[in-house]
């Protein structure tokens, strides 16, 4: 490689260690995992110990996150930036390796880490970092899309949030890098506006799944599989893990084919498919231990599955252990991931109160709040919290007035999962308690259900209307539960029309290994061609 070639040409220590720190980071881009080891051990025996080159103790550290330990990340680069700020200022834009593109990317590490740990002090220790980092390398580093990203992660209000949505007009008006639309997007994410996350992330991340960008961030994949499951694009976010999942295995990056491991098993609950799903998290079981945020979601949509069939003690016995700090080997040095733990508490309040535990709830409830009481929140995070307050009300007209006034909110419609879920909740109080409009609600929230296609509360929702005296068309079981993760995504692409090639060139698949998968995908559903296949698709489809 150039890089490599011109340090070996080079007559200096540090100009060798410099080309060979150039050579790491472009190795980094590319995802070659092996290949930055090798040239972190030849720039240790290359260097006299002397040289300040941040890019040394950031690669290192970026492998931490990327093998599954974003926990040594973050201690390592907040000690050396705590370092370099703290020196006498000496032109740092004139050090290689210290000016603020180095910091600024060192920087957008810590953001990461801490988005993954979640954990309130990994949050304060980063928003503690950036005033300083800010008074030594000014506008250079404070106008970065790095900066600002790890701003939204440590301490988020309505300025950050104005900045985010600012930067991300002016970078769709005017383009920019990929990387820059990658941190926006995963900034946008956290803020929780997934439609404008989808749209920065998506444009680079089918660029560096398709090998066309490979300096992009490595987990803006990840990042946009969430926001693409909160939107209910399940289809979308499916081909993105799969996809994702290929290369993180060829590329051999562990913390992130855990986490895309766990995205579709996540999928596959949500949809219903808890034997897909555990044939998934057998896989997971082989790889490193999931990053506490990747960990809580996972636990979350265990506990809806387990809701979605009235399974309501495993429920709440999944979500108290996730939710309670320190309980969960998820845990975040002890600590509930935040802010997304705030967002599974309706679902821990409703399974509460199904199971006599409203009290060990609303003690849970104060635990996971109290680390961000008074702090900025987003519109999701109010109304998750206004929900979950209200499902753990004692009185039931009271529970439904209040809860009704979240899930009938114009807010709530971008989550369309999690408003069909507090639809339903809010429909049974209704009948339980003799109110009207259970009927109409139910309706609404399965019309919803089956939108996104969560087969499962489908299914509940269809035994309350008929509770309720609503004759109810019966649904066969989902008719694709028997095939894997991508055998499914391939079949729905099928019955659709796409041609092999067409389903290969969406899902980064060999036309043949696409007719592989539908070859022995076929015998599973009784078929032997596509034709039957989209016949059989559109028999199970409708309510």
């Amino acid at each position: 490689m150039l890089f490599e070639r011109a340090a070996e040409l080079s007559g200096t220590t540090g100009g060798r260690v410099r080309r060979l720190l150039d050579a790491t980071v472009t190795a980094a881009g590319l995802g070659r995992l092996a290949w930055v080891r090798e040239l972190l051990g030849r720039v240790r025996d290359t260097g006299d110990g002397e040289h300040r080159d941040l890019r040394a103790p950031h690669m290192a550290a970026w492998l931490e996150t990327m093998g599954g330990n974003p926990r040594a990340t973050l201690e390592v680069l907040l000690r050396e930036l705590d370092r370099l700020a703290a020196e006498p200022v000496q032109e740092p834009a004139q050090v290689p390796g210290v000016d603020s593109a180095a910091v600024s990317s060192a920087i957008a590490s810590v953001g990461l880490s801490a988005t993954y740990l979640g954990d309130p002090a990994s949050q304060r220790a980063t928003a503690d970092l950036l005033p300083r980092a800010a008074a030594r390398w000014g506008q250079a580093l404070t106008g970065s899309t790095s900066f600002l990203f790890a701003r939204t992660v440590s301490d988020p209000d309505e300025q950050v949030r104005a900045a985010v949505l600012t930067a991300a007009f002016e970078h769709r008006r005017h383009g920019g890098r990929g990387d820059a639309a990658a941190q926006l997007g995963a900034a946008a994410s956290l803020l929780d506006e997934q439609a404008l996350a989808v749209d920065l992330l998506d444009p680079p991340v089918q660029a560096v799944l398709s090998g066309q960008a490979p300096t992009i961030y490595l987990s803006a994949p990840n990042a946009l599989v969430w926001a693409l499951i909160d939107l209910g694009r399940w289809d979308r976010a499916s081909s993105v893990a799969v996809a994702n999942l290929e290369a993180t295995r060829v590329n051999d990056i562990p913390g992130l084919r855990a986490i895309a491991h766990a995205q579709l098993a996540v999928l596959e609950l949500l949809r219903g498919h808890r034997r897909g799903a555990g044939a998934v998290l057998e896989q997971l079981r082989h790889e490193v231990a999931l990053v506490p945020l990747a960990h809580l979601r996972l636990r979350w949509a265990q506990a809806l599955a387990a809701a979605a069939d009235d399974e309501h003690e495993d429920a709440f016995a999944l979500l108290s252990t996730a939710l309670t700090p320190g309980g969960g080997p998820g845990a975040a040095g002890g600590a509930v991931p935040q802010p997304h733990g705030l967002l599974a508490l309706p679902d821990l309040a409703a399974a509460a109160r199904r199971t006599g535990r409203s009290d060990e709830a609303r003690e849970l409830l104060e635990q996971v709040r109290a680390p961000r009481e008074g702090r900025w929140r987003t519109a999701r995070q109010q109304l998750r919290l206004a929900a979950a307050e209200a499902l753990l009300a004692p009185d039931a007209e009271e529970a439904a007035t209040r809860l009704g006034d979240q899930a009938w909110s114009p807010h709530a419609a971008a989550w369309p999962l999690e408003q069909a879920v507090l639809l339903l909740e809010l429909a049974e109080l209704q009948h339980g308690a003799h109110l009207p409009g259970a009927q109409e609600t139910a309706a609404a929230a399965l019309e919803a259900f089956t939108r996104v296609g969560a087969a499962g509360w489908g299914g509940r929702a269809r035994r309350l209307l008929r509770a309720t005296g609503v004759q109810v068309r019966p649904v066969a079981d989902d008719v694709l539960a028997a095939l894997t993760p991508q055998q499914e995504q391939i079949a729905r692409l099928a019955a659709a029309g796409l041609s092999n090639r067409d389903i290969g060139e969406r899902l980064y698949l060999s036309p043949r290994t696409v007719g592989s998968h539908l070859y022995r995908s076929f015998p599973k559903l009784g078929i032997s061609n596509r034709g039957q296949l989209a016949a059989l698709l559109d028999g199970a489809a409708g309510p």
